[in-house]
């Protein structure tokens, strides 16, 4: 058997057997916020994209953020300390995530949930709708229904990070096992809206992408 035939086997075997909920939950729980810092070369590729996406938030106007797949709050803060926000609001999937991200935002008015994105309702729509490193997580049959569901809590903006266009699509065995590469240009086309596509400078893995609902 190739070496093709074989992950694609494998990524068959693995994939058929995600459950997000499950897996994000014993994942968050074994997986501490202090990590990120332990790697300088992953501290220093992860400030690449949160200084590309400071930089890019200079140029909307926003007062409340709903910040979905938050973690541990590693973005969510660089997001609260540079601009004025009324309201902001976070869920990540992992509850223990959840109380870590209570920790490292102590300081700000921040409004947590744990949730599944799928689940996640709220009675009230935010300027920003944002999410960082979040969407390549979701099986490939139901990105469209999760775009669309977080697309019914922003008013103006919907802004995320994820792989760019292109990336891994006949690739190797991921380290990471459920990742999905999604084709994002495509799937905000057929969902009818423009999206814009911003590369981040040093990042080969990464891109923002920037949908204006109105």
């Amino acid at each position: 058997m190739n070496f093709n035939a074989r992950y694609q086997n494998l990524k068959k075997l693995f994939k058929s057997n995600y459950d997000p909920n499950t897996h994000w939950e014993k994942w968050g729980n074994k997986t501490k916020a202090v990590h990120v810092y332990a790697n300088p070369h992953k501290l220093e590729m992860k400030m690449k994209r949160v200084n590309a996406l400071l930089n890019h938030l200079d140029s909307i106007p926003f007062e409340s953020v709903l910040d979905f797949g938050c973690g541990w709050g590693f973005v969510s803060k660089f997001v609260l300390e540079k601009f004025p926000i009324n309201d902001y609001v976070v869920f990540d999937a992992s509850s223990e995530r959840i109380s870590e991200a209570k920790i490292h935002l102590k300081d700000f008015n921040v409004e947590f949930h744990a949730s599944l994105i799928e689940d996640f309702e709220i009675n009230k729509k935010f300027d920003l709708v944002l999410g960082t490193g979040i969407l390549h997580h979701v099986r490939p049959e139901k990105i469209k229904s999760i775009l669309k569901h977080l697309l019914q809590f922003t008013k103006h903006d919907f802004i995320h990070d994820d792989p760019p266009p292109g990336f891994r699509t006949n690739a190797k065995i991921e380290k990471t096992t459920f990742n999905f590469y999604h084709d994002y240009k495509q799937i905000w086309k057929d969902l009818g809206y423009d999206v814009n596509v911003i590369s981040i400078p040093g990042h080969k893995t990464r891109t923002i992408y920037h949908v204006k609902v109105n």
